[in-house]
């Protein structure tokens, strides 16, 4: 069922458009989750709040694309979860690797102090990442905002793992580059 009808089921308030957006992309969510958390039963509470949260969203919000506005809540849920699980310690998880990896980058960040904002960051990414070519930009999404295994990128791109692995570092190190070339760091 398209994005657009699932919608119009949950303006509807039709019990159906949980079932259809879970058939649509529950799959999909888990895994993503499950990067984050390390866990398939801790993705699967992710999954149910994500829909309970899409139910109680849907409307007035009205998302032009479900997948997206999904995919977004899954992620912002499945950390909130990570943080309130791991407050003492951090597991061992993609999510806690792809962390360290960006990372990284953060140490020359300015702090809240200074003039850029949150909100101008996130500016810059999106043109950086506007700017690379499509492969590219699908191996650093899947990896920093999916959290998805550099063996699930290699295996879904036809790469061997440590081909992923310099591309991201090349990625990374260019991403620095740009962001000291616009007065970030």
């Amino acid at each position: 069922m398209e994005d657009e009808k699932i919608v119009s089921l949950f303006f509807s308030r039709s019990e159906e458009a949980i079932r259809e957006t879970e058939k649509q992309y529950g799959n999909l969510l888990k895994k993503m989750a499950g990067n984050i958390l390390g866990s398939r039963e801790e993705a699967e509470e992710v999954l149910n709040d994500v829909l309970l949260k899409t139910w109680n969203s849907i409307p007035p919000e009205h998302p032009t694309s479900l997948f997206a506005w999904v995919k977004k809540l899954t992620r912002t849920t499945a950390i909130s979860r990570y943080r309130l699980l791991t407050r003492q310690k951090r597991g061992g998880t993609d999510f806690d690797a792809s962390l360290d990896e960006i990372g990284e980058l953060a140490d020359g960040l300015p702090g809240p102090e200074d003039a850029f904002s949150a909100g101008e960051l996130a500016q810059l990414l999106n043109q950086w990442i506007k700017s690379l070519p499509g492969e590219k930009a699908a191996l650093f999404l899947e990896r920093y905002f999916d959290c998805a295994s550099i063996s699930d990128i290699a295996r879904k791109h036809g790469l061997k793992e440590s081909n992923v692995k310099v591309q991201l570092l090349r990625l990374r190190e260019k991403l620095r580059t740009y962001l000291k070339e616009e007065g970030y760091m």
